[in-house]
Parts: C-alpha cells; structure tokens; sequence
C-alpha cells in the first residue's frame, strides 16, 4: 500500500549516489597505494645514488624531464604519496557536501512546513504538482556553508534536532573542512601560510596519514548514513519517487501498457523496484488527487 511518509527503499537516491561516490574514491585510492608501496619496496634493493631512471625508466617523449638519483626520487614519490591523500581528502569532503546538500533540498521539498516548525503540515508535493519552479536548494545551501558548527546550527533550526552520530563527528568535519581548504585554496598549506605579502621559501606541505585519512573516510559514511535514516524517515518518505514521476508524467504517455505498468516498467530501468503494481497504481492516484 503507497504511504506518501514512507520511502519504500532502504536508502534515498541521493544517498545511492553518495554510496557510489565513497566506493570510486576508496577503489582508486587503495589501487594506487597498493601500487605505491610495491614500487618504494623495488626502490629499496637499489643503492640510493642509482639513477631513477634505470630503476623505472622514463618514456622516450619525457626523457628530457629531471632525472634524479634514487635518493631524491623515494623522498619525491612519498610526498606525492601525502599529496595524493590531501586531494582524496578534499574529494571526500566535496561529495559528502553534494549529498548533504541534496538531502537537505529534498527534505525541505517534500516537508516545507518544517521550516515553520510545523512538520507536514504541508505536502511539498502539492507545490511540486502547482508550481512552474519549485525548489528549496537555496536554503539547503547554508548546510554546507561556512563551519560545520553553523551547518549543523542551520540543519537543526531546519529540521528540529541532529543525529548523535553527527554531534560527535563535528570536531573531525571541521578539520577535514580546514583541510580541504588549504589544499583547494593555497596549494596544500595551511591557509594563513602565504598573508605575508614577502615570502622566498616554499611553506610546507600539510600532512595527512593513511590513518587519519581512513578515519574521515569511516566519518563521512557514518555521517551521511545518519543524516538519510533522518531526513529519510522525519520528512521526505517518498517525495523523491513522486518527484520523479511528476518529471516523468510530463511527457504524454499513450502506450500500450496501464500508466502504472509502464511507470513501474521505467523505473526498473532507472533504479529498480520490488514494488507491485498496485502500489504505483496507489501513487499515482494520491498524485493526480493533490
């Protein structure tokens, strides 16, 4: 049976995608560390004033490029090492943004009476279904502005309260906020490195252990994971598949299939679904009824 404060999927579909970011970045940054470690063990057998180049040689198009002793080389390729963690950091901190950005407009769509402290009092979809531009994106913009303390701030003034797991998470966020921004910003230093208007040495770079990186990666999944049980269940339910079949039933269909036959049909294609039926039948009476 359709319950319109009931997402009938275990996640929302901004969550999925929070999901496949996370996997990405964890696949690509434990193939290159795995590689990374193998070729500093090769680099060891080989005295350290031996050309890098003998040891792994330079393609014929950059043999013009420094060729340095083996030396120099490992103490190069381990601060690359740290670089390439520093910019896993800022991607991590990008896409937990998108999500909690996109989570936050979905909640406030669906439940637009929350901002007046009167939670469902008002179906979103309603004004989904009434109005040319509908959208709430503005306001889900202050929950992935300024400090993590003013994020949260506005998240609970806007929903009502803060997952625990995310109230004991704030101290981390905010250093991996500070982080991200001294890598984005000025190059991988700390932000207030470079005010001197006079500067002849290169400050150096931030340092971030395959440690603390594995912490923040564990943050950020507990942290979204906590935010869409929230949101998920408070005030969006199943705003996102009514959302979608708003978009989808602007385009005439006249095939051969029921309405709710070929809705189900295309967003098996989309998403996949369990659901019968008759409970797309459900949800698309309670829609053409707003």
């Amino acid at each position: 049976m359709f319950d319109r404060w009931k997402c009938e999927w275990d996640r929302t579909w901004a969550h999925r995608v929070f999901r496949k970011h996370h996997t990405q970045l964890n696949s690509l940054y434990w193939a290159h560390l795995s590689a990374a470690n193998h070729l500093l063990k090769v680099a060891k057998a080989y005295p350290e004033t031996a050309l890098a180049a003998e040891v792994f040689p330079i393609p014929a198009d950059d043999k013009g490029r420094k060729n340095n002793r083996l030396g120099q080389w490992s103490q190069d390729y381990k601060e690359f090492i740290n670089w390439v963690r520093l910019n896993v950091a800022v991607s991590l901190s990008g896409y937990l943004e998108v999500y909690l950005q996109s989570a936050a407009t979905l909640a406030l769509e669906s439940d637009p009476g929350t901002l007046l402290g009167a939670p469902r009092a008002i179906d979103g979809a309603t004004l989904l279904k009434t109005k040319d531009k509908y959208s709430y994106s503005d306001y889900a913009t202050s929950v992935v502005k300024g400090t993590w303390h003013s994020r949260l701030h506005t998240y609970k003034g806007y929903f009502g309260g803060l997952p625990a797991v995310v109230e004991s998470s704030i101290s981390e966020l905010e250093q991996l906020r500070e982080l991200r921004n001294g890598v984005a910003h000025v190059f991988g230093r700390e932000l207030g490195d470079y005010k001197s208007r006079i500067n002849f040495e290169l400050k150096p770079l931030q340092r971030l252990s395959n440690e603390r990186l594995k912490k923040w990666l564990e943050v950020a999944a507990n942290v979204a994971l906590a935010i869409d049980d929230h949101l998920r269940e408070a005030h969006i339910g199943a705003y996102e598949v009514i959302n979608y079949y708003h978009s989808w039933n602007r385009r005439p269909y006249s095939g051969p299939l029921r309405k709710e036959a070929a809705f189900k049909k295309h967003l098996n294609s989309v998403v996949g679904s369990r659901l019968s039926t008759v409970h797309f039948r459900e949800l698309i009476s309670y829609y053409e009824s707003l």
